[in-house]
């Protein structure tokens, strides 16, 4: 990434979120001397608006975006088809493999990409060359991939690197502040005007934040690298001991 940025390249972020039909916040105001829905209709005031007993129908939601905020046109949503508690499973790579054909030529050239490990971020869709093939053959197929753009993959399990995310709790948060109506076709509205209302300003202070994360872990890397350069015996000592520890424990220990 310092390379890149380096370059003075356009970096992108994508990633896929969810967001229900009964999206709110969890604690309200409430005038606590209203103590009835006729006391409040005997005084002229209202109950409100019920919230839903559950989270309701899901939309599975996919976009991305740079410091010049999410790019036009490139928003997928679509309703879940499932009932699984990971989002993940809604999605697949025919329907991840579309939608980033169609979206490459919305990106600047020369452009990075950034996405995590997902497995439908991996599918692969064509045969790729092997020996048996014609020097000519081979020029095609590798002329056919070129888009001049770089896919650049997440370490696994550190979605704080993705500025993307913060951006997701951004919209959600909108949509949370604003749905009272519960149903998913308002939602999506809702959602499209969360997308609008995070600007290039507020990616961009993503994107900072995200900065400081990586140089965190530069710094990490540094004294990892200085204590392995000055006591690499007593490291070793301390990896041995923890991969000989009691594996019984929880997930939560």
């Amino acid at each position: 990434m310092k390379h890149y940025r380096a370059q003075n390249r356009p970096i992108y972020y994508l990633d896929e979120t969810w967001i229900n039909a009964g999206e709110t916040h969890n604690r309200t105001w409430v005038d606590s001397t209203v103590k009835s829905a006729r006391d409040a209709f005997l005084r002229g005031l209202t109950t409100g608006q019920k919230e839903p007993s559950g989270k309701g129908k899901r939309l599975i939601v996919l976009h991305i975006g740079s410091t010049d905020g999410f790019v036009p046109g490139g928003l997928l949503c679509f309703e879940s088809k499932t009932n699984s508690a990971d989002y993940h499973d809604d999605m697949n790579g025919n329907t991840f493999y579309e939608w980033f054909v169609k979206t490459l030529p919305l990106l600047k050239d020369n452009a990075i990409i950034v996405m995590d490990n997902a497995s439908y971020h991996s599918v692969k869709k064509d045969k790729i060359p092997v020996i048996a093939w014609k020097k000519q053959a081979i020029i095609d197929w590798l002329e056919s991939k070129e888009n001049n753009k770089i896919i650049l993959r997440l370490p696994p399990y550190h979605c704080e690197l993705n500025p993307i995310k913060l951006a997701w709790l951004s919209v959600k948060n909108y949509v949370r502040n604003h749905n009272n109506t519960y149903k998913l076709k308002d939602v999506l509205e809702l959602l499209k005007k969360g997308v609008d209302h995070v600007t290039p300003e507020i990616r961009t202070n993503f994107v900072k934040h995200v900065k400081k994360v990586e140089e965190e872990f530069w710094d990490i890397e540094h004294v990892t690298d200085s204590v392995m350069d000055e006591n690499p015996e007593e490291v070793e000592r301390h990896i041995l001991t923890i991969g000989t520890g009691d594996t019984s424990s929880s997930d939560s220990d």
